[in-house]
C-alpha cells in the first residue's frame, strides 16, 4: 500500500455529537480498540501470527483490483494485524483514523460488530495512509491521516439493519 491515498475517498463513523472537523486535528489522529485495550495473548490469531483477511468493502460492493485494503483479493491469509505476527498484543494505539474504502464496507463492519448506530455520522475523507495497520485490517479497515472532509451524512441505520438481517 502506497503512502498516498490519491483520488480515493474513505469512510469513517463518528459517534453521535462528535464534530467531524476534529478528525483533521493531527493531535487526534490515532485509533484505539473499542472498550479496554487488551494486551497479552492474541485472541485474533490464537498466537499463530497469521489470520484470514476478509475485505468488508469488496465482500459488500464486489471485488475491485484498486481496493487499497485487499487489491481485489477479498479473502487471503496474512500477518495478524492485532499482534503484528508475534502472537502477543502489546501495541493497541495506532497512528491514523480507522476508515473503510467504501461506505458499504463500513456498514457491513458495523453490522457484524453489532455496533450502536443511532445518531452516528458517516464522514467521507481524503488523506494519506499511516505506516501502521489498523487492529481490524483483517476486516478491510485502513488507517488514514485525514487532510480533507469531503462530506458528512447521517449513518443509515436501516442499511445496517438490512445487513444484519441477511
Amino acid at each position: 500500500m502506497s503512502a498516498a491515498a490519491a483520488a480515493h475517498t474513505y469512510f469513517h463513523c463518528c459517534p453521535a455529537g462528535a464534530e467531524p472537523e476534529q478528525l483533521l486535528d493531527p493531535t487526534r489522529q490515532f485509533t484505539e480498540p473499542w472498550g479496554a485495550a487488551d494486551h497479552g495473548r492474541c485472541d485474533k490469531c490464537g498466537t499463530s501470527g497469521g489470520t484470514l483477511y476478509e475485505c468488508r468493502s469488496c465482500l459488500e460492493a464486489g471485488p475491485r483490483s484498486d481496493c487499497p485494503a485487499c487489491q481485489g483479493r477479498v479473502r487471503f491469509r496474512e500477518t495478524c494485524p492485532a499482534c503484528l505476527g508475534d502472537g502477543q498484543i502489546d501495541h493497541t494505539r495506532r497512528a491514523g483514523i480507522a476508515v473503510f474504502p467504501t461506505r458499504e464496507g463500513l456498514y457491513r463492519y458495523l453490522a457484524e460488530k453489532n455496533a450502536r448506530v443511532e445518531g452516528r455520522t458517516v464522514v467521507e475523507l481524503e488523506g494519506r495512509f499511516s505506516e501502521e495497520r489498523d487492529l481490524d485490517a483483517d476486516a478491510g479497515a485502513l488507517l488514514l491521516f485525514p487532510e480533507r472532509i469531503v462530506g458528512a451524512s447521517p449513518l443509515d441505520a436501516e442499511a445496517i439493519a438490512a445487513i444484519r438481517a441477511r
